[in-house]
């Protein structure tokens, strides 16, 4: 490994992106490094939301985070961190805003700032958009669309969640897209609009959230998608669950779905003898009153509980699957996966259920042929239907393919990073350096979240970010000199 030696000169660090996951990997890095530190942080964000990124932008009003407020934090050690930031503000839920997380966000973006700053650490606030990056033999030199030039020792790719899939291929003035970036739109909706939303997932619950709490909104909405199913409701009482069966698993040269599979359903067994692994095979969540009252009346899920008690063991499972085998899984079982391991809080199931039974909310379940915008409506065609709405909301999954993205295509392009076959870029999976088209590891360019789907699964939740930022501090510590790590501190 090349070290870079910083007793002569500063050390350039640089953030393309600086939401959520850079602000976490800079809160590492301030625990590692001394006063002293010849270190200059370049922070590339083309929207200036330095620190708290798109999806907790303080604009948004009502929106839920989608995991209780006592597993949301910076900092991977001190899960309860936002929750104590919280302090008379806790609800009887336990669940908060995205706005109210953005507070937070940026309140300790502000004490990191001024920490670094005292150990002279000196920051660059760039907000424009990188459009290149260009390896040399010192490092990376780094260019923004509005003919910025900049040099680097480190690259960090931290651009946060990919833009939904326009699977319609839609436009016009009454489509949004890239929902997070646009909430602010949905606020022109009228209240007698009639509004389709593409996706029945959280970025859909999300939207209905934010349309009924948000005004006088009392027009219908109809969400549409191909499968229909929509997030289990969260009912975990154990997200720490000691697991027998999944540990076995990474014995395995060739993990297969049945494998895990039959370790899945023994370790149900284990916990509640009346549960089966087939269940969630077979069932799945779809958008009616029924599927959302039989998930609130559930004390304890134990298929969420299992999932979310495999964090540390997931994703050396998926590095133990053959391309085929993750093929299958993507698309089988990946969908239901998610809606398990990423379910909606009781306050959303509850709101959804309510609007239902009211007639506000209802789904399309034809499939759609075709939809064409006209005088400032978009007509939708089905086999047996053809409706008109006013606007039309993309919360479809997110466009994985890292091809689709400028800068990353510029760099697979240059053979800089790789394709991963499942869309994402391919990282190291224990340092989460990129590979270049020779199959060798670029030292010192990391890449973290969404762009990194197929080397990793669980890709955007704040927990498995803050535990991977952690992990990419400590490496550019190590590999800058700046600081002897504790022993106790581990690195790969």
């Amino acid at each position: 490994m090349r070290q870079i030696d910083n007793t002569n000169k500063t050390i350039t660090l640089a953030f393309v992106g600086v939401g959520f996951s850079a602000h976490s990997i800079i809160y590492n890095l301030n625990r590692y490094i001394n006063t002293g530190s010849n270190i200059r942080i370049l922070l590339f964000d083309r929207r200036s939301l330095f620190g708290y990124g798109v999806p907790y932008n303080t604009d948004i009003d009502h929106v839920l985070l989608n995991r209780p407020s006592k597993l949301m934090s910076l900092d991977y050690e001190s899960t309860n961190d936002f929750y104590e930031f919280l302090l008379n503000d806790k609800n009887k839920y336990n669940y908060h805003t995205r706005k109210q997380f953005g507070y937070y966000l940026k309140a300790r973006w502000q004490t990191l700032l001024t920490s670094l700053t005292c150990k002279g650490v000196s920051f660059d606030f760039i907000a424009d958009n990188v459009s290149k990056i260009i390896k040399n033999i010192d490092g990376f030199s780094i260019l923004t669309d509005n003919s910025g030039q900049y040099c680097s020792d480190v690259t960090i790719l931290s651009s946060g969640n990919n833009r939904q899939n326009n699977i319609f291929n839609l436009s016009g003035s009454h489509y949004v897209n890239n929902l997070y970036e646009n909430f602010q739109v949905l606020k022109y909706i009228k209240s007698n609009h009639r509004v389709l939303i593409i996706g029945t997932g959280l970025s859909a619950i999300d939207c209905i959230n934010f349309l009924t709490k948000n005004g006088n909104f009392k027009g219908n909405i109809y969400c549409f998608s191909r499968t229909g199913m929509i997030p289990s409701t969260r009912n975990i009482s154990n997200s720490n669950l000691k697991l027998v069966e999944i540990p076995k698993l990474l014995n395995k040269k060739d993990i297969k779905i049945s494998h895990i599979i039959r370790a899945l359903d023994k370790e149900c067994k284990k916990i509640n003898p009346n549960c089966s692994w087939k269940e969630f095979i077979t069932n799945s969540n779809y958008f009616n009153t029924n599927a959302i009252k039989r998930d609130l009346e559930i004390k304890e899920n134990t298929i969420q509980s299992i999932l979310v008690s495999t964090n540390q063991a997931v994703e050396k499972i998926w590095e133990k699957m053959t391309i085929n085998t993750k093929k299958t899984f993507m698309k089988k079982y990946y969908r239901r996966y998610m809606m398990q391991r990423n379910p909606m809080p009781k306050q959303s199931a509850l709101m959804l259920l309510n609007l239902i039974e009211k007639g506000q909310v209802k789904y399309l379940a034809d499939e759609i042929d075709s939809i064409d915008f006209k005088d400032e409506t978009y007509l939708v065609k089905t086999k047996n239907n053809a409706l008109r709405f006013d606007y039309i909301l993309n919360a479809t999954g997110q466009d994985l393919n890292a091809s689709n993205y400028d800068l990353y295509n510029d760099l697979l392009s240059e053979g800089l990073i790789t394709k991963n076959i499942l869309g994402g870029i391919n990282v190291c999976l224990e340092t989460q350096r990129t590979i270049n088209n020779k199959g060798d590891v670029n030292e010192n360019l990391y890449c973290i979240g969404a762009k990194t789907i197929g080397t990793y699964i669980n890709v955007n939740s704040a927990e498995m970010i803050s535990y991977r930022a952690k992990d990419i501090a400590r490496l550019i510590v190590k590999n800058m000199k700046l600081v002897k790590l504790q022993e106790n501190s581990v690195v790969v």
